[in-house]
């Protein structure tokens, strides 16, 4: 496997930021900086070879320092929302930053994808493994607790990525992670809708007005939301699926297929949703890769992760972490090609 490590640009107070750009011998191309723990660039062949790039992102820094919507990013302290951007731990109420009035999404004004992070390289015959590292300060985006993350990319030869995610805190708070990767496997040259989608779910959230979670599940194949078989990516979606528990651990939560191009991407995650955005808001206002313009349709997000609204939800599975206690878990990307 081939690894550069280069200078990707600088922080506003001129601290260096890196990328480090990874080749596996089966031809896959990934490039990822320790700004944001952001996947800049995947760069995949398709059935006859011909290498395209499948995600959303910038080949310079600084529209990365700048807005746009999660190209690629890490996103935390919490992902989705967070209702009235409040919750209630052990009696006590916090207030979190309202980057989204009323509620709180991806983490704040400054969530872990504007964060610059600490990296260590490990290198082998057939795989790389980028290991993040943040501590995030008591009462950041009004969080309480000094919680320190890692997040690990290893790229195996075969074109398989695993990350892993674990977080520490000295005070009680909440956690959860996700990867906000934008995925075009067609080379965005045409909308979404011309992709295939499987999702190991036969209910989803319903949502309120304000996209915050009611609390209900909702039956997919009562919906027109059922995607248990491969079908045709539907517009739009800002939805989050509830998986199916499996016994079989190396079954696909989740599959994106192009057949034009034959390109498929398979997800494996040990956490108990998946939210599914499908470039609502992209508007064409962005200019990326290959001078791209992302409009709407154009890419969708696949995020494992759990329940929107989890600590203002009792019955949803507990994002509450203590000290003492570690958060964890895992998710599996596998890029093959259908013949």
């Amino acid at each position: 496997m081939k690894v550069t490590e280069r200078i990707f640009g600088k922080m506003p107070d001129g601290r260096d930021v890196k990328i480090f750009d990874l080749e596996t011998s089966a031809g896959l191309g990934m490039s990822i900086t320790n700004y944001g723990c952001i996947i800049t660039s995947v760069r995949m062949p398709d059935r006859n070879g011909n290498v395209e790039e499948i995600v959303a992102g910038f080949p310079q820094l600084e529209p990365y320092l700048g807005n746009h919507p999660c190209f690629g990013t890490i996103v935390g302290r919490f992902a989705n929302r967070i209702g009235d951007a409040t919750f209630v731990i052990d009696g006590k109420k916090y207030e979190l930053s309202r980057n989204e009035d009323p509620n709180h999404l991806h983490g704040g004004f400054k969530g872990f994808d504007k964060k610059l992070w600490d990296c260590e390289v490990e290198t082998g015959e057939s795989e790389t493994r980028l290991k993040f590292k943040y501590t995030s300060p008591h009462m950041e985006e009004g969080y309480p607790g000094n919680v320190t993350c890692e997040v690990v990319y290893t790229l195996l030869d075969n074109n398989f990525l695993w990350m892993s995610f674990s977080a520490e805190t000295d005070a009680p708070t909440h956690v959860n992670l996700t990867h906000h990767g934008y995925y075009n496997l067609g080379g965005f040259k045409n909308k979404i809708t011309d992709h295939l989608l499987q999702l190991n779910a036969s209910s989803y959230l319903e949502l309120d007005e304000k996209q915050i979670p009611t609390g209900k599940f909702l039956k997919c194949s009562e919906n027109d939301m059922d995607f248990r078989e491969l079908r045709n990516v539907k517009v739009p979606l800002d939805h989050c699926f509830v998986m199916d528990d499996n016994p079989d651990r190396m079954q696909p939560k989740v599959q994106l297929v192009h057949e034009t191009s034959g390109r498929r991407l398979s997800i494996r995650s040990t956490q108990p949703g998946v939210q599914v955005y499908t470039g609502n808001f992209l508007d064409g206002t962005l200019k990326g890769h290959n001078d791209t313009l992302y409009t709407q349709y154009s890419a969708i997000c696949m995020e494992t992760q759990h329940f929107p609204d989890s600590p203002n939800k009792p019955k949803f599975p507990s994002t509450l972490l203590r000290p003492g206690e570690k958060y964890e878990h895992m998710v599996f990307y596998q890029f093959d090609v259908v013949k």
